[in-house]
C-alpha cells in the first residue's frame, strides 16, 4: 500500500515523476524534478536532463528537493548525468536538503561526486568552479 502524497505523472501508468524547466539567464539551466526516481522513472530524468545539455549551459542545477524516492536506478542516472554535464562543458550542482535523496547519495558513498547546495538559490549564487 503506497501511502503519503499523490503525484502528478508526467507519463503514463504508475511511474510518477516530472521534470520543469527553467532558464534564469542563457548559461544557466534549472531543472526542478518531483516524484519518486527508481527503475520506472529514472530514465526519464536522464533524458530531460540530456536534453536539456543541448542549450549547452555553463551550469545545470537539479533540483531533488520535491523527490520523494532515489532508488540505486536513481543513483546511477546520476552518476551517467555527471558524465554527460562533463563532456558538455556544464558545471553540474544539485539543490536538495532531502533526506530521502541525500540518504541514499552517502550510503552509496556518492556525495564527494557532487556539489550539493541547500536550495536553487544556494547554487545558483556560486561562483564557477575553475
Amino acid at each position: 500500500m503506497r501511502m503519503g502524497p499523490t503525484l502528478e505523472p508526467s507519463g503514463g501508468g504508475d511511474d510518477q515523476l516530472s521534470v520543469r524547466t527553467e532558464r534564469p539567464d542563457p548559461g544557466t539551466t534549472v531543472l526542478h524534478v518531483r516524484g519518486e526516481v527508481d527503475m520506472l522513472t529514472s530514465s526519464r530524468l536522464q533524458t530531460s536532463i540530456e536534453q536539456s545539455l543541448d542549450a549547452e549551459p555553463q551550469v545545470l542545477v537539479v533540483d531533488l528537493e520535491d523527490v520523494g524516492f532515489l532508488g540505486t536506478s536513481g543513483l546511477a542516472a546520476l552518476i551517467q548525468i555527471r558524465g554527460a554535464a562533463r563532456l558538455a562543458g556544464a558545471e553540474l550542482r544539485l539543490a536538495c536538503t532531502n533526506r530521502q535523496v541525500l540518504r541514499p547519495l552517502a550510503l552509496a558513498g556518492l556525495t564527494g561526486l557532487f556539489s550539493i547546495y541547500e536550495s536553487v538559490p544556494a547554487a545558483l549564487d556560486a561562483q564557477l568552479a575553475e
